[in-house]
């Protein structure tokens, strides 16, 4: 899951968009992009590239799309955002969620320590 609201950098994103795919190459050609604000912007394989950023953030909503719709306790779940959005949202929405593993990328400087993933990568400068 992207998140591509308002608060996100267009540059940021096209970095993050083509190291995922680099990454979905080696893991599984199956891997899906999800790009969302306050609803589903896009879902596609994660070759299929377009990324627009605006709008506000739900990323809670997203988890259930993507779990409801995808998920299996074999698959690993990414989130890449810059955590300006209701998180303990996010959290309900994990406990729910079938996945193996779950990472949270903080894409900025906001604070992570609420997110319940299986860790949190934070990334100041992409």
């Amino acid at each position: 899951i992207v998140d591509v609201s308002g608060s996100m950098s267009q540059v940021t994103l096209e970095k993050l968009y083509n190291t995922f795919t680099e990454i979905g190459k080696q893991i599984n050609k199956d891997s899906r992009i999800i790009l969302w604000n306050e609803e589903l912007v896009s879902d596609k394989k994660i070759f299929e590239k377009e990324l627009r950023v605006g709008g506000g953030t739900k990323i809670a909503d997203a988890i259930d799309y993507v779990s409801e719709k995808y998920l299996t306790r074999k698959d690993i779940l990414f989130v890449c955002s810059d955590f300006e959005d209701d998180i303990d949202d996010w959290n309900i929405a994990l406990k729910k969620a079938k996945y193996r593993k779950s990472y949270g990328i903080l894409l900025g400087k906001h604070s992570s320590k609420k997110a319940k993933f299986d860790k949190v990568f934070k990334i100041d400068n992409i």
